[in-house]
């Protein structure tokens, strides 16, 4: 058994790559809306009632983005591009409730997790 084609290699290679750039587009997006609503909320054009209602929607959308890609198989030694980013989902999701305390409590600022994709985000 020789292994893929180059054919086969290169377009499962350009498979990831695309569905990499699409989770990335897809992350800053929800994260840009995310802080446009912080932004409302913090000078009172939003209420922090319409922050959160609005925000749990985000949360609903950025949670099935990182456990979608979390549930990919890999390797446990793959080092691929893919597998970094699954792994990074999986660590996210075991810590996403305290990525979202600026939302929850009131009081809380986004300064330790203000970006908290940012770091991940393939660019």
């Amino acid at each position: 058994m020789l292994g893929a084609s180059p054919d086969e290699s290169s377009s499962k290679y350009q498979s990831v790559l695309e569905y990499q750039k699409k989770l990335d587009r897809a992350l800053v997006n929800q994260q840009e809306k995310l802080f446009e609503l912080w932004h409302q909320a913090r000078d009172g054009t939003l209420t922090r009632c319409e922050f959160q209602l609005l925000a749990q929607e985000i949360r609903t959308s950025l949670k099935s983005l990182l456990q979608d890609t979390a549930e990919h198989q890999i390797g446990s030694k793959e080092k691929t591009p893919l597998a970094k980013t699954v792994r990074t989902c999986r660590q996210l999701l075991k810590v996403e409730p305290a990525l979202w305390l600026f939302v929850t409590v009131e009081g809380v600022e986004p300064t330790n997790n203000a970006y908290p994709l940012e770091p991940y985000v393939l660019r």
